[in-house]
């Protein structure tokens, strides 16, 4: 919290036939951060840590762990989930090392597209959420038309014969009506599955 690390002791208790959870709150002093290893270290470690919990494995972004536990009751501008086109019969013609490499790659791309401020996350399989905190219709729009048009201009070496594309399904929240990410991620899923009609292009959940 701000400049200030804390360490947190958390304990399911019950009280008197009462559900509870008993936290026990502790600042860590420069004094203990400056032992064995030193405030760096410490940090570094936490870091590590928070990587390894949150970062999917595949692509270096974010994982569904982050989702559940970091955005989904948040309140956002946009929601946007993608998948790629066709990616199972990539999988099954040239094997999943072949499906991998394009997951990667895709992941890459998007993330070369949305800010440091966004969150971009693999929500499962060629699945991808992008939750965007502030922006406009007209940015959001413009962002997800960016990510479709880089994808298309994928290309691995490897796999010079093989072309992908991604549908997109996107919710802009108007005034920011909708309470959390959470249910802005279930009219953009439908926004997708309307995309996925056609695929290769984007589509906007309208709402009144």
């Amino acid at each position: 919290m701000g400049n200030d690390i804390f360490h947190v002791t958390s304990q399911y208790i019950v009280v008197e036939d009462t559900p509870c959870l008993l936290e026990i709150v502790e600042k860590v002093s420069d004094l203990a951060l400056c032992g064995t290893f030193g405030k760096e270290a410490f940090i570094e470690r936490i870091t590590e840590y928070t990587d390894r919990i949150y970062n999917d494995s595949l692509t270096k972004i974010n994982n569904r762990r982050y989702y559940d536990e970091q955005i989904r009751y948040l309140n956002m501008s946009a929601v946007a989930m993608m998948d790629i086109d066709h990616f199972k019969h990539i999988n099954d013609t040239y094997g999943h090392r072949c499906g991998d490499l394009f997951l990667a790659e895709v992941a890459r791309v998007i993330r070369s597209c949305v800010s440091n401020q966004d969150s971009l996350i693999r929500y499962g399989g060629d699945e991808f959420l992008i939750a965007f905190p502030e922006l406009s219709k007209e940015q959001f729009i413009d962002k997800l038309e960016d990510i479709r048009s880089n994808v298309n201009q994928i290309c691995i070496p490897a796999y010079p014969d093989i072309k992908v594309s991604i549908s997109i399904g996107g919710i802009w929240n108007t005034d920011k009506k909708i309470e959390h990410a959470d249910k802005m991620m279930l009219f953009a899923d439908r926004a997708l599955y309307n995309a996925k009609i056609t695929r290769n292009c984007v589509k906007l959940y309208e709402y009144s």
